[in-house]
């Protein structure tokens, strides 16, 4: 696999803390905690978005919301308090891309949302999860939740369906366990869990991915990877060699970044990994109980978010200079 940089473009003064493609792939949307949205296409940015009163740590778009020649709706989780109102504060929103005007408030709650997604099974939906220990499944159509999952006591929750929709892959870092849960029986429909024993006092889990094949990578702050077999429900090895680019612009990165500093390319065989320098592992080389050193495919770039396009042979990363690049592989 190799990567060719096929575009630039500088940003904000802000770290960018979300890059998310549409289910299609024709477009990517960018995010700053401070105020603005960015919308690309495959060959520039098409419009910059201002969020200033409530601000933004994450976009990401449902099925029906990305369709036609231009997205028409993105959902955003907001960064900027609003009076001391902690619903309003931590609410969801549905924007209108074009006329950049809220659709729709999804109040639940109660402190930053960390994790947002698409859902695969639904064209409206998506699903969500905060540092109030909830995970709320949502409509689009709708305000309030279709199903939730109020786990307060575990604090700091990470979710991500699998590319099937059938199942969540759901981290708690209170206590280092990972949950595969079913969609049609959530919140309850307990598949498997796994506890990992191995991480080191300061390591805590960043980001999740779940591969085409049931394989769940676990984002550590470390820099390593994990990379759990879901059916099996044990650990296969660890990615390694990466070291993290810490911005210290940023306000408590562990909060605020909500794409992953990692990702997998559709087929499933390649991962990517931003930080210093950009990295990749391939997944077929990991064996059992290993640790696979990964290979360094530029060495110029410091990158903070990585996300891959699911349907086109593109890659975008933000950088520390808050840039953003676009590759080709």
């Amino acid at each position: 696999m190799e990567l060719q940089q096929r575009k630039k473009y500088p940003l904000t003064n802000d770290p960018l803390t979300s890059i998310t493609f549409t289910p299609s792939g024709s477009h990517f949307i960018t995010t700053s905690p401070s105020s603005t949205l960015h919308l690309f296409d495959q060959q520039r940015p098409i419009q910059t978005i201002n969020s200033k009163k409530y601000g933004c740590t994450a976009a990401t778009f449902t099925q029906r919301g990305s369709e036609g020649s231009i997205p028409q709706s993105c959902i955003i989780a907001s960064t900027i308090p609003i009076d001391n109102d902690v619903i309003k504060s931590n609410a969801i929103r549905s924007l209108d891309i074009k006329t950049n005007s809220f659709l729709r408030y999804f109040n639940g709650h109660i402190s930053q949302v960390i994790s947002m997604e698409t859902t695969p099974w639904s064209s409206e939906g998506f699903i969500s999860s905060s540092i109030d220990g909830q995970i709320r499944l949502w409509d689009n159509r709708v305000n309030k939740s279709v199903a939730m999952a109020n786990i307060s006591n575990y604090g700091e929750i990470l979710v991500m369906p699998d590319p099937t929709g059938l199942v969540i892959a759901i981290w708690y870092n209170f206590n280092n366990k990972l949950i595969i849960s079913s969609v049609g029986d959530f919140p309850e429909g307990l598949i498997g869990e796994l506890t990992i024993n191995s991480l080191n006092k300061n390591e805590f889990v960043c980001g999740l991915k779940f591969t085409i094949d049931g394989k769940v990578l676990l984002d550590l702050t470390s820099g390593e990877i994990i990379v759990i077999d879901t059916l099996k429900m044990e650990i296969i090895g660890r990615l390694i060699g990466r070291k993290i680019f810490v911005n210290s612009n940023a306000n408590s990165m562990k909060i605020v970044r909500s794409t992953p500093s990692i990702d997998i390319t559709p087929d499933g065989h390649w991962v990517i990994g931003s930080g210093e320098g950009i990295w990749k592992w391939h997944l077929k080389d990991l064996k059992i109980g290993g640790r696979l050193k990964g290979e360094i495919i530029d060495n110029n770039l410091m990158g903070h978010v990585v996300s891959i396009n699911p349907r086109f042979n593109n890659i975008a990363i933000g950088d520390s200079n808050e840039d953003i690049i676009v590759y080709t592989y």
